[in-house]
């Protein structure tokens, strides 16, 4: 097993071959650009210049899949909520718009709310995404917590959808009736 002191010493090779694998007067190797990057992940798995940079890379290539795997890694070294609800708005854009996976997206989002319980933006995205798949359940639970954080005309507008929703698909008239 090498020491800490040997992997920053290969990590720091490794950055110094990248800047090779990029030289203008070169032909770019941008796959061995992103190899590289990738191994040092594997060996520093907490360098974030790493990870940005594959982040970037993955990102120019289109390669969403890829992108997000690098995302999550940096949610598992991210302690500040704020960068946090970020990286997480992020992945679920990705796997709504990129990898068309509205099932990883709802994950992604319930996360967001642990952290913002009144991120209305998140709940009403998950609202759409529940409709869309007609998740009834879900959909009215999703209702509830919204009722919890609006008012006035909107209010009324989430009661309505609740009671139709309660009478309509989940067949809870008893709870219809108090909505």
């Amino acid at each position: 097993a090498l020491s800490e002191e040997d992997n920053e010493r290969r990590v720091e090779l490794l950055f110094e071959l990248i800047a090779l694998y990029q030289d203008v007067e070169r032909l770019p190797m941008e796959d061995m650009v992103i190899a590289t990057y990738q191994r040092i992940v594997s060996i520093a798995p907490t360098d974030v210049r790493a990870l940005d940079d594959l982040a970037t890379r993955y990102e120019d290539r289109q390669r969403y899949v890829e992108l997000v795997d690098v995302l999550a890694r940096k949610v598992e070294i991210t302690e500040d909520p704020a960068e946090l609800l970020v990286l997480f708005k992020r992945i679920a854009d990705l796997y709504v718009e990129h990898v068309r996976s509205e099932a990883d997206a709802i994950g992604v989002l319930e996360r967001m709310l642990e952290l913002d319980p009144s991120n209305m933006e998140v709940i009403r995205r998950l609202r759409e995404i529940y409709q869309r798949r007609h998740d009834s359940e879900r959909l009215y639970r999703t209702y509830q917590r919204e009722l919890e954080l609006v008012a006035g005309g909107e209010r009324l507008d989430v009661l309505v959808e609740l009671a139709n929703l309660a009478t309509d698909q989940l067949f809870r008239h008893d709870e219809a009736a108090g909505w």
